[in-house]
């Protein structure tokens, strides 16, 4: 009789592992005073606040990724020792659609988006 065949080696299959994307958590500053609804702004009109962040590079990543809602800039805050770098969403005319703005920003991601009374 012919020899057995050898057995073969058992196939296991292992599920390939994705890393989940970072979540940018920033690290916000101090609440800033809101604006009472149906206040009107003065010239420098309302402003939402994405967030505030110890690296400005995380900084420059919000920006980039708050550009459906509107042309954000960064304005550096000293808190102690340590610098923060708010990222500003500007634009907005009166408080409902500075609300509208924050909900928008919320939306992309900023979940901790606050609306800033006018300058």
């Amino acid at each position: 009789a012919p020899p057995a065949p050898a057995p073969q080696p058992a196939v296991i299959r292992v599920a390939e592992s994705h890393p989940a994307a970072p979540v940018m958590r920033p690290m916000l500053a101090a609440p800033a005073p809101r604006a009472a609804a149906g206040t009107k702004a003065t010239a420098g009109g309302f402003r939402v606040q994405a967030g505030a962040f110890a690296s400005l590079d995380n900084a420059h990543r919000a920006v980039g990724l708050l550009q459906p809602a509107g042309a954000a800039t960064i304005e550096p805050i000293q808190r102690g020792a340590l610098t923060l770098y708010r990222v500003i969403v500007p634009g907005a005319k009166d408080h409902g659609s500075a609300e509208r703005l924050r909900a928008q920003v919320a939306q992309i991601g900023f979940a901790d988006a606050r609306v800033l009374q006018p300058l």
